[in-house]
């Protein structure tokens, strides 16, 4: 009997432990919350909440606890359950209704919610916690990657957009020329769901301005939204951009050493720098002698592949000068590109 009992004991305790265990697992996603109506302090407000089920098992007997923290001082508990059965991919919308004091006046507070259901018969808890907006509405700040843009050229840029004031809902992002001479490739984001004051949205996208663009262009980053209260939003914001002249590579060469014996070859070494502000590409060197009685035995072809910016590619070549020759002597080096 004794073993019995500490069989049943040891039985129980796994139970209890594979419960907490659990705690916290990311079976349910959160999908959108808002209110029926638009929010009336001290009086009775329904919030609905969506979760969409992601577990590989099947979750029933639901039941949900919403509960508001410090709502002008005090927190606030509603309840609500479902006696049937999820699989993966279903949605279930649950109803919260509270009693808002007179006195709740920030723009959002912060919400739990726990749900403890069953899932495959084994007793799971977690726990979603996300902003719910009171009062007020989302606004939003833009910075971009970068505020200087080069003529002629495309250039990737990222828009960074940032919630603030009040949790937003689908929240639409369109991108549009705001002036002449540029042209926007991208740059439309969708975001369904609740997204939180601090979240922000990074919009991916190519800006090309035209040859004949003046010193400036601009673009107009458009946001749709709706609150918490479903009531529809607009923020238009026009950003602006420096327009630069394109930069080309510019080739530098020097040669070292720069003294030979007459009589004999030696080797000399050419270094070519990019002193520009952009790739020189498929860079290839010919040297020829201009000067009677030398000669370039090796290496008087070379392909460099590309340099970058303030970045150099050396070669070596053989040069012989016949015995009569003194002074100066001259080789003539042509870079294509």
């Amino acid at each position: 009997m004794k073993g019995k009992a500490l069989i049943l004991m040891i039985l129980l305790l796994l139970l209890v432990n594979l419960k907490f265990l659990n705690a916290g697992s990311t079976n349910f996603v959160l999908v959108d919350a808002y209110w029926t109506i638009p929010l009336v302090a001290g009086a009775d407000n329904t919030l609905i909440v969506k979760v969409e089920y992601k577990g590989s098992g099947t979750a029933e007997n639901i039941n949900a606890t919403l509960k508001l923290l410090n709502v002008a001082g005090s927190d606030l508990e509603a309840n609500d359950s479902y006696t049937g059965s999820l699989t993966y991919g279903q949605r279930l919308q649950f109803s919260f209704t509270f009693t808002i004091p007179a006195d709740a006046k920030a723009s959002y507070y912060n919400g739990i919610l726990t749900l403890e259901y069953l899932e495959n018969n084994i007793p799971i808890v977690e726990s979603l916690e996300f902003q719910v907006g009171f009062f007020g509405s989302p606004s939003f700040s833009i910075k971009s990657s970068t505020n200087t843009l080069t003529r002629g050229k495309t250039t990737q840029v990222t828009l960074t957009v940032t919630v603030e004031e009040s949790p937003a809902r689908n929240v639409e992002i369109r991108v549009t020329p705001a002036s002449p001479f540029v042209n926007v490739i991208g740059g439309n984001l969708d975001k369904s769901g609740v997204v939180e004051v601090g979240d922000k949205l990074n919009i991916s996208l190519k800006l090309a301005v035209d040859s004949n663009a003046g010193d400036s262009v601009a673009i107009s980053v458009t946001i749709t939204y709706s609150d918490f209260s479903q009531t529809p939003g607009t923020q238009t914001e026009t950003i602006g951009f420096n327009v630069v002249g394109y930069q080309y590579p510019q080739l530098k060469v020097s040669l070292s050493p720069t003294k030979i014996v007459s009589g004999k070859a030696s080797y000399f070494h050419v270094t070519v720098k990019n002193a520009g502000g952009s790739m020189a590409r498929q860079v290839y060197a010919t040297i020829t002698p201009s000067s009677p009685g030398v000669a370039v035995l090796q290496g008087s072809s070379q392909s460099l592949g590309d340099i970058p910016p303030s970045s150099s590619k050396s070669f070596s070549i053989l040069v012989k000068a016949e015995k009569k020759i003194s002074g100066s002597a001259t080789l003539l080096l042509t870079l294509s590109y």
